[in-house]
Order: C-alpha cells, then structure tokens, then sequence
C-alpha cells in the first residue's frame, strides 16, 4: 500500500527522464522569471522598479541556488509526492524575504501539487491546496508595497488552485479514458463469445441434419434392401421395385448431404431454421409410407409442451 511519505507507484526509465526534464524546465522557468523581473524588460521605468523594491541588477549565485532547493526535488516528486510538495513549499516561503528585489517562482510548489492531485485523488489535491492557499495568506509576500504584495500573493494562489484543478481534471480524464477501453474490451470479448456460441449453435444444427438424413435414409434403405432380398426369388418385379426404391432413397439422401457439404465448402449463407420437431411426425410417417413401409402414427397421449426444444 501507499504510504504517505513513499508511493509505490512502479517508475520505468521513461517516467524518471519525464520527471528530470519537468525538473529542468522548472529550475529553466525560475531562472528566466528572475532575469526577467531583474531587467527592465517588463517594468522599464526606473521610478516606478525602484518604488516597488525592485532592482536592476543581475541576481547572483545564491538566488539561484534557493530557486533550486525549490525545484530540485520534483525529480522524485511521483515517487514522493508529499514530501516533495512540503519541503518545495516550505522552501519556498522561506526564502522568499531572503533576497532584497527579487521573487521566487512558485513552480516548483505548483508542479509538485499538481503531482498530489493527479496520483493521489481529490481529497488530498484538496488538503494541499488547502495548505498552499493557506501559507500563501499568511507569509508575507516579498514586496515594498501593499498593491504588488497583494498582487504576488493573488497570483500565487491563483496557480497553485490551477494546478491543483488541472492534476485532478488529467486524473479523472485518465481514469475516463481507462473505463473506455475496458468497456470496449468487455464488448469485444462478449463478442467473441457471442460468436463462439453461434458457431457452436451452427455445428449441433448441422449434426441434427446430418443425423436426419442419414438415419431416416438409412432406415428406408436397410427395410427395401430387406424386402427385396426376400422377393428376389419369388417376386423378381416387387423385388426391382424395392431396389428401385433403394436407389432413389440414396440418391436422395446424397444430395441432401452434397448440399450441405457444398454449403459449408464455399461459405454460402447456410439455412438458420430450427431441426424439426415432433409437430412434423406426420412427415416421417409419409415418407416411410412412399417408401412402401406400413406406417402409422397414434398421438393420444402426447403433449407437445412438455417435449424440450
């Protein structure tokens, strides 16, 4: 299970070069953040940089070194996403004041609870943005004035609820995204089922055919052959016409049997009408009739519905 200090999230070779360049461009976004509220690029008008306590002078080493110690570890931030988010923000709110005219990025702070709220679910995205908001209020922002403090602090907030939003929306579209493809790969195997059982469907249908016919022939046949083998010496003209009859039932048989064949060798659309049932015994019993055989058929007793299918 998961911990709350260590996620046993499984990390390929892939996931920790994704997070190493998440990492980097982060520290990259920092930097350039830096230089840029350093310039004049964005404020070039001397009096208005100097009264909001901004300097015009490139930042040193040190600076860069406290935007790392907020950005560095989002290269574990899916393994540990807790302890990355803390030490990031914490880190960050501490060393805001540390450097007269110059303002950290809350990216770091910002990723890393983005990171809660997409491995972690909504409750905890909840807790840290909670926590976020919370620290952003009451720490200081680094500012000489109270509308660019106050601007600082709106726009901190502002994204780390982004961020927040943004990790949980990704989850619940990855999950979406998850269900999807399970759906769609239960309908495939319900489908695959569905046709297994069609096509077992199709073999019993086709046995009960094969057995119809060659048993039904098969009967006449052998009572014809009998028949004439005990004619052939009194009755030579009964016997022919036994044999005779012999003949055509066979003949007959086969091409039933031939059109069945055919029917599965060249994948035609083969017959999809049930077996016959026993509401055709009166069928059978003309057709042993035609074939010289006394029959006869008595149903009295018989009740049709309570003969299974």
């Amino acid at each position: 299970m998961d911990s709350f200090l260590v996620s046993n999230r499984p990390m390929t070779a892939k996931d920790w070069a994704i997070d190493a360049a998440v990492t980097a461009a982060a520290f990259l976004f920092g930097c350039v953040q830096l230089m840029l509220t350093a310039s004049s690029i964005v404020i070039p008008d001397l009096a208005l940089r100097q009264y909001l306590g901004m300097v015009n002078v490139v930042p040193d080493a040190s600076v860069f070194v406290a935007l790392a110690l907020t950005t560095a570890p989002l290269a574990i931030r899916r393994r540990c996403p807790w302890p990355v988010f803390l030490f990031c923000f914490v880190a960050f709110l501490g060393l805001q004041d540390a450097f007269s005219g110059f303002s950290l990025t809350i990216v770091g702070p910002a990723v890393a609870l983005y990171t809660i709220a997409n491995e972690r679910g909504r409750s905890e995205a909840v807790v840290g943005a909670a926590v976020a908001v919370a620290g952003l209020l009451f720490v200081d922002a680094p500012s000489r004035t109270a509308s660019l403090a106050f601007f600082t602090r709106f726009q901190n907030i502002a994204f780390v609820a982004a961020a927040a939003f943004a990790g949980y929306a990704y989850r619940a579209h990855r999950a979406y995204v998850q269900a999807t493809e399970e759906r769609a790969s239960e309908a495939e195997r319900t489908r695959e089922e569905e046709a297994a059982r069609r096509v077992e469907e199709e073999r019993v249908r086709i046995a009960r055919e094969v057995h119809d016919i060659t048993a039904h022939s098969l009967s006449a046949v052998s009572i014809q052959a009998a028949a004439a083998e005990r004619l052939i010496d009194r009755d030579p003209a009964a016997a022919k016409e036994a044999v005779a009859t012999v003949r055509a039932t066979a003949r007959s048989a086969l091409d039933d049997i031939r059109s069945m064949i055919g029917v599965l060798r060249h994948g035609d659309e083969a017959e999809t009408a049930p077996a016959a049932g026993t509401d055709r015994l009166d069928d059978l019993v003309s057709y042993l009739r035609g074939a010289g055989v006394e029959a006869s058929l008595d149903a009295r007793s018989y009740d049709s519905s309570r003969v299974p299918a």
